[in-house]
């Protein structure tokens, strides 16, 4: 599948548990059509903030009354980019994982991919509805939110560790992170002056308190398993 392709084909899981592709051809001609004058379409930022403009109407354009409107159409294109990269985590953690602890990607897609690409979620929203709805494009890109909140997954990190996988979360590695530690980081990988760093350090032991204290009071009344994301 070519880059482009992937905002107007959906991932989706047919009954006998694999994924297939289903192209949506009202996607793919509002895709082309809509970035038909952009020099690279496959700047994934560029293009991504734009669809997600159109999704919440800030583009402003109206479409004729036999077609659907150009946000549900930037939804559904935004969508379909989303089943890819879901996909894609769970072949990687295939390949990472599988063939050591007995599974296969077909044991992980029906975790997390559940979208039909119909348009009336009055009933169900997919999963990859809620990582589109908590998307912010100023804050990074969708692939790299997509595999975050795949992989903290509570139900498919559950199954990881019944096969034996265990996923640090961002949480646990902030937990098991000290001051010095990310001091000693900061300096060497990020062109922050000593006043900046000094905040981080200030802000992460400040965490520190909050989040130990609630995961030791967690521990005590009988809670175990991965570090929840902070209340």
């Amino acid at each position: 599948m070519s880059n482009a392709s992937r905002y107007w084909n959906l991932v989706r899981l047919e009954p006998t548990g694999r994924s297939r592709n289903r192209e949506l051809p009202p996607v793919k001609q509002f895709f082309v059509e809509e970035f038909s004058t952009v020099a690279d379409p496959i700047q994934n930022s560029s293009i991504q903030k734009i669809l997600v403009h159109l999704r919440q109407g800030l583009a402003g354009s109206t479409s004729p009354p036999d077609r659907l409107a150009k946000s549900t159409l930037a939804e559904l294109s935004l969508r379909c980019f989303i089943t890819s990269q879901i996909e894609q985590v769970c072949i990687q953690l295939e390949l990472q994982f599988g063939e050591l602890h007995g599974f296969r990607r077909n044991d992980l897609l029906p975790f997390v991919l559940d979208d039909d690409g119909r348009v009336d979620l009055s009933q169900y929203q997919p999963f990859s509805c809620h990582i589109l709805n908590t998307f912010e494009p100023d804050r990074g890109s969708l692939t790299t939110w997509t595999i975050r909140l795949v992989k903290h997954h509570r139900e498919l990190n559950q199954f990881l560790l019944e096969c034996g996988v265990y996923l640090l979360s961002d949480w646990a590695i902030l937990n098991d992170t000290t001051p010095r530690k990310l001091s000693r980081i900061l300096s060497s990988f990020q062109p922050l002056t000593s006043i900046e760093i000094e905040q981080a350090c200030q802000l992460l032991e400040a965490y520190h308190q909050v989040y130990r204290r609630d995961r030791l009071l967690q521990r005590q009344s009988g809670t175990t398993g991965q570090c929840p994301p902070p209340s």
